[in-house]
């Protein structure tokens, strides 16, 4: 996976900033997550699982950061 660059070059820092939350509130709009888990009987078992976002982007003429925090 490539990570996301900032429009100025600059990799986002750990975390969620207060800014970037903002921005995304202000731009998407009807947000909704499809999540779907495989959980193994076995704790050493890895789980698996996929996660579908869709949602209505207001402006694409910015970049959006999409995080996994």
């Amino acid at each position: 996976m490539t990570p996301m660059v900032r429009e100025n070059g600059i990799d986002p820092e750990p975390g969620i900033a207060l800014t970037l939350a903002q921005q995304r509130a202000q731009s998407i709009e009807n947000l909704r997550y499809d999540l779907f888990f495989t959980i193994p009987s076995s704790s050493s078992t890895p789980i698996l699982g996929r996660a579908t976002i869709r949602f209505v982007l207001g402006d694409a003429s910015r970049p959006l950061i999409l995080d996994f925090a």
